[in-house]
């Protein structure tokens, strides 16, 4: 993902190399045990052309507006439905720690403060180790579920 103007710019100047190379390797005379070599590099080259491309087209379709992008208010969310999604997998405090490495008192801690003091990227285990739920077995998983699990 292209991130600002130098990486945009520092982007396009390396899809005219890439172009460029693409265009010397399809001018070279075509010798028949080399080319599988040529094959291997003009794939190359192409796979790097077309994620340039790609990222270079992002880029100035969100500069230009043409891609709307959410409301970033679900952030605020995220504490609640963290705590929520812990019950739902009828987790303990004990368990969802022991699931993450650290001690119940920090979970507990994090959860009645719902997360301030918690790093994005705590916010991000805690979100990993909740969606790795274990369905309990008093809970009935919906007949849809059920086929999906048999499937995989």
């Amino acid at each position: 993902m292209i991130k600002n103007e130098k990486q945009y710019k520092i982007s396009k100047s390396w899809l005219r190399r890439f172009e460029e190379a693409r265009q010397k390797l399809d001018e070279l005379p075509k010798k028949k045990e080399q080319l599988w070599l040529k094959q291997a590099q003009k794939g190359s080259l192409e796979a790097q052309i077309g994620q340039l491309r790609e990222e270079i087209t992002e880029y100035e379709a969100l500069k230009a507006g043409k891609i709307i992008v959410p409301s970033l208010d679900v952030l605020s969310t995220v504490p609640e439905l963290l705590i929520k999604k812990r019950i739902a997998n009828n987790w303990t405090l004990e368990q969802l720690a022991e699931r993450l490495g650290m001690h119940h008192q920090q979970i507990q801690r994090y959860e009645s403060t719902d997360y301030a003091t918690a790093t994005f990227e705590t916010l991000k285990k805690v979100a990993v180790a909740l969606n790795q739920e274990t369905v309990p077995a008093n809970r009935k998983i919906s007949n849809r579920a059920a086929r999906k699990t048999k499937r995989a």
